[in-house]
């Protein structure tokens, strides 16, 4: 299978995903990965910049993934898990242990991104725990 027709069964996948899923990752964590972007090109904080290669470490990692099944499954959580779970605690430590953020823009960020990945990293809990189980279909696909 060509490279575009392996694009093109994923981005099918993608659609086909149940909509909480898309409405929960497209809206609140890519928004709150996307504003880690924005703090580290603002800043230039150390918080922004680890946010910003996890975010870039799990789309790279995602869409390899989605690319070898040819579409998406709860599978896809699994990166999610491997680099957020870090990603979080790091957030956590910056937030709880290492005496807050110097900038209120940016302990506004950790906020959102502990909470909003946290909250993510449940779900990815359960995906992940679904997978295991069984529910390995690729969404949107016939078998």
């Amino acid at each position: 299978m060509a490279l575009r027709d392996r694009n093109a069964a994923v981005l099918r996948s993608v659609h086909a995903a149940p909509l909480g899923m898309r409405i929960w990752f497209f809206g609140p964590v890519v928004s709150v990965n996307f504003w880690g972007v924005w703090e580290w090109i603002d800043t230039g904080h150390p918080l922004a910049l680890w946010t910003s290669m996890i975010f870039a470490f799990v789309a790279i990692a995602d869409w390899t993934l989605a690319l070898i099944q040819r579409g998406v499954s709860r599978l896809a959580a699994l990166p999610h898990l491997l680099f957020w779970i870090p990603g979080q605690l790091i957030a956590g430590l910056w937030l709880f242990v290492w005496g807050g953020l110097p900038i209120p823009a940016l302990t506004a960020f950790a906020w959102s991104y502990f909470t909003i990945i946290g909250l993510s990293n449940l779900l990815d809990l359960i995906n992940i725990a679904r997978w295991f189980r069984g529910e390995r279909a690729i969404f949107g696909s016939d078998g």
